[in-house]
């Protein structure tokens, strides 16, 4: 269905031809139709897309950066993919990072989402493959969280990206 030019305005009283209702009729839904296929469409959301820097001070670090990120889901989706990357290089190492949710708020405990961990070693720019998903569904007002589990030596900064699909 594409649109319909409408036909010259009519004065107020003058009766309106089925043709002309049909056509009103037809704009409109093709205008719903559309914008239903943006609204459940494959849109991408972007939880996290960010930059961390002066890392170095990190390195070899027995402790993790726990809690780095948060993120409460504003509606439910199905998680897609989890990258780092290592926007300088490094000297030696990795770079790794763990995506955990709870589901009892803030507070609650959380609990990693993923089988295996984004991480990428480099002494060169370099992004990881995509970390795999233990749980790819979150629900709305669940909890996200990101802690970086390994930081490479000579660490500088690196790019962390989460991204989703509505579900």
């Amino acid at each position: 269905m594409s649109y319909t030019t409408p036909p010259t305005a009519k004065a107020a009283g003058d009766p309106v031809e089925a043709t002309d209702f049909n056509n009103y009729r037809d704009n409109i839904d093709d205008h719903e139709t559309r914008m239903n296929a943006l609204e459940t469409g494959a849109a991408v959301l972007v939880i996290v897309d960010t930059d961390i820097h002066n890392l170095v001070q990190y390195a070899n670090s027995a402790s993790t950066l726990e809690g780095l990120i948060h993120f409460q889901a504003k509606q439910n989706m199905t998680l897609n993919s989890a990258i780092i990357t290592d926007l300088v290089g490094s000297t030696s190492g990795s770079h790794e990072f763990d995506l955990l949710v709870s589901t009892t708020g803030i507070s609650g405990t959380f609990n990693s989402v993923m089988s295996t961990l984004a991480s990428v070693s480099s002494v060169t720019p370099a992004e990881s493959v995509n970390g795999a998903f233990l749980t790819v569904s979150i629900s709305a007002q669940d909890w996200l969280r990101i802690d970086i589990t390994s930081i490479a030596v000579g660490a500088k900064s690196i790019n962390i990206a989460v991204n989703a699909s509505t579900s």
